[in-house]
């Protein structure tokens, strides 16, 4: 391959500046848009008392940040909430390529269901032993 043939495949999509060209295909998020999680925040954050955030407010002031790291630990969640139209390997599987959910939320999710499945197959296995000391009982 030669360097004019790298270039140009390289430049596909761009314009002469190496800019991505409107009409690439990749649009992104709107602007202004916001994700699940962030507008949970916001909700639960307008939720809040008007006497803590005005505690809120005058620590702020006082430019104490410990105050708003403290209040949005308590806000925001660990990890962000992530829904699926399916709890089976391939619905996990086509979230992780089209890049709906990272490799590790994907792991996460895939242990979730695992542990889960073992649950139900330990009730199962609690119910058929009932029912064979019940037979046995007699």
């Amino acid at each position: 391959m030669t360097d004019n043939e790298r270039n140009s495949t390289a430049l596909a999509g761009r314009d002469n500046n190496g800019r991505f060209a409107s009409g690439s295909g990749n649009i992104g998020r709107p602007k202004g848009s916001r994700n699940r999680v962030s507008q949970k925040a916001i909700q639960e954050i307008k939720s809040m008392s008007s006497d803590a955030l005005r505690v809120l407010k005058e620590n702020l002031n006082k430019n104490d940040t410990k105050a708003a790291i403290f209040i949005l630990e308590k806000v925001l969640p660990n990890q962000r909430t992530v829904e699926l139209d399916g709890a089976d390997v391939g619905s996990i599987v086509s979230a992780l390529i089209d890049g709906t959910v990272s490799p590790d939320e994907a792991r996460t999710i895939s242990m979730s269901i695992a542990r889960l499945k073992e649950i139900d197959e330990m009730d199962a296995l609690k119910e058929r032993l009932a029912q064979i000391e019940a037979l046995l009982k007699g």
